[in-house]
């Protein structure tokens, strides 16, 4: 959640507890990506998918160039 007031958007990979349900919560407002990490077993392609998909996505590269203003708006 702290990403979000930073506005920095995530891949949020769950281990414990609110972690699963936080990752979901961003991905649902549009600042995150929950990441399975058994998806790791197989190797780390779709970790590479993942972090390609956060990168190249117009709506989080403009949140991280004008997080003043996305904080503001939280």
């Amino acid at each position: 959640m702290e990403s979000a007031r930073a506005g920095i958007p995530l891949i949020s990979m769950g281990f414990f507890a609110d972690q699963y349900r936080n990752g979901r919560v961003a991905e649902r407002n549009g600042w995150g990506l929950p990441f399975d990490k058994r998806l790791l077993l197989n190797g780390n392609e779709e970790f590479k998918k993942a972090i390609l998909k956060v990168i190249e996505n117009p709506r989080w590269i403009f949140y991280i160039h004008y997080k003043p203003h996305f904080k503001s708006s939280l």
